[in-house]
């Protein structure tokens, strides 16, 4: 049996709203140091953005720390998780290095589950992990994009596809 692998959900070191409040505060800083104890114009923020912005990364690839893959094998769907193995999690994160972490869970299905109920069952799998795994605790697991496109996918038609060479 193999696996097909169907779906990626990335794993981020802090939601966008962090993101954009750690660079707005980066900014603001910048912009009262050129300003040099006078009120900020808007000429220095302009100039603080501006210099900044080649240090600035873009959220959904400069902030991932791991991701989650799910694949089917044979009747059950699994999910394993990939994670950086960097010494520690910061900002501006340079030279990744990804580790295999290992399966995170598998659920069996059965002859009479609809497409509607596998997913539903997937998802708040997913959900909890994001609550109860020691690894995934204080990150930001994305299931936007699973949770938007996931209903749609035909989860019995892919336990019985044959894996196609990459």
């Amino acid at each position: 049996m193999r696996d097909v692998y169907f779906f990626d959900i990335p794993i981020f070191r802090c939601t966008i709203q962090q993101w954009s409040t750690e660079w707005g505060a980066k900014e603001m800083k910048l912009a009262e140091h050129l300003a040099k104890g006078r009120e900020v114009t808007e000429q220095e923020t302009r100039y603080a953005k501006d210099w900044l912005r080649s240090e600035w990364s873009a959220y959904r690839y400069g902030e991932m720390i791991g991701m989650i893959r799910l694949y089917t094998m044979g009747t059950q769907i699994r999910a394993e998780a990939f994670f950086i193995h960097n010494k520690r999690i910061t900002r501006n994160l340079k030279n990744k290095k990804w580790k295999y972490y290992g399966k995170l869970f598998e659920l069996s299905t059965y002859k009479d589950d609809q497409n509607r109920c596998i997913f539903e069952r997937v998802l708040n799998r997913l959900q909890e992990l994001t609550k109860d795994d020691s690894l995934l605790k204080n990150r930001f697991v994305d299931l936007e994009t699973f949770s938007n496109t996931g209903q749609y996918i035909n989860y019995k038609k892919l336990m019985v596809a044959k894996r196609h060479a990459p």
